[in-house]
């Protein structure tokens, strides 16, 4: 499934402090907000959060090298995500799939802690995986929705498509 090559050994592992981002994440942002901001970037970064207090971050490596990253919230009908990287050269290994499967394990158990603790209706199975990034004013963030108790269900594009 996915197209890691042989010998190589990819692992994720979560991160719930801004005191632990892998550099290359910082200096990514750093990049990213020159090229979109111009001269006003050093401003918009030091308003732009690395971590809100509420937010995870799963970063996935490929032999102990960082290859991507995404940070999520917990909410009671969807996790929600943004900020999700995967680098150039990473890019076709599988990665961003990884990531997104580690989200909807993440999802899944959160959905059923909610029903366990009586916050959520346990007649409700699915959960989202919401993207928080908007391609336009006029579209919506992506959605991917996937049933709780299919522990092989396969994430699906459920709002719109880029087509």
């Amino acid at each position: 499934m996915f197209h890691v090559l042989k010998g190589d050994q990819m692992r994720v592992r979560k991160i719930d402090s801004a005191e632990d981002v892998p550099i290359e994440m910082r200096l990514f942002k750093r990049q990213h907000f020159q090229e979109i901001f111009g001269v006003h970037w050093e401003s918009v970064l030091d308003r732009s959060l690395l971590m809100a207090t509420n937010e995870g971050l799963l970063v996935c490596e490929i032999d102990g090298v960082l290859a991507g990253w995404v940070q999520y919230h917990c909410d009671t009908y969807f996790v929600g995500f943004r900020n999700f990287a995967v680098l150039p050269a990473f890019r076709g290994r599988g990665v961003a799939r990884r990531l997104l499967t580690e989200l909807r394990d993440i999802a899944t158990g959160h959905h059923h802690g909610l029903i366990a603790n009586g916050e959520k209706p346990d007649d409700v199975r699915l959960m989202y995986l919401k993207s928080m990034v908007y391609m336009d004013s006029d579209t919506e963030g992506e959605a991917f929705a996937f049933d709780t108790e299919d522990l092989y269900s396969h994430i699906v594009l459920s709002v719109h498509d880029r087509g």
